[in-house]
């Protein structure tokens, strides 16, 4: 687990929520479970307080799967490199629900 104070994005978040869960993940075998309580921009709404991650094999995967799906929803964060490695990205889809997706080329998938 890693809070939002032990990230680098620390410094543009309020501090009332330096001690939420950023990023944390399960694993076993080859499951994944991932999650995290941070907060989107628009704040806390009723449907934006969980993701579903996807953790994509390759780098077409995740471009691929990841604009079809948002297709008539609304991007939050395009997929781009992130601090911790990989290729991330995140929208809520035409149904309001939030998606994360995920690409790191150093993960065993």
């Amino acid at each position: 687990m890693q809070t939002i104070s032990e990230s680098p994005i620390a410094p543009q978040c309020p501090a009332a929520i330096q001690e939420h869960i950023v990023h944390s993940t399960l694993i076993k075998d080859s499951f994944y479970l991932m999650a995290s309580d941070m907060p989107y921009p628009d704040g806390y709404q009723h449907g934006n307080n969980f993701s579903l991650h996807v953790n994509c094999r390759s780098e077409d995967e995740i471009n691929t799967i990841f604009n079809k799906m948002a297709a008539g929803g609304k991007i939050i964060l395009p997929v781009r490199q992130e601090f911790w490695g990989a290729l991330f990205g995140t929208f809520a889809d035409k149904f309001g629900i939030r998606w994360q997706f995920h690409y790191d080329k150093n993960e065993i998938n």
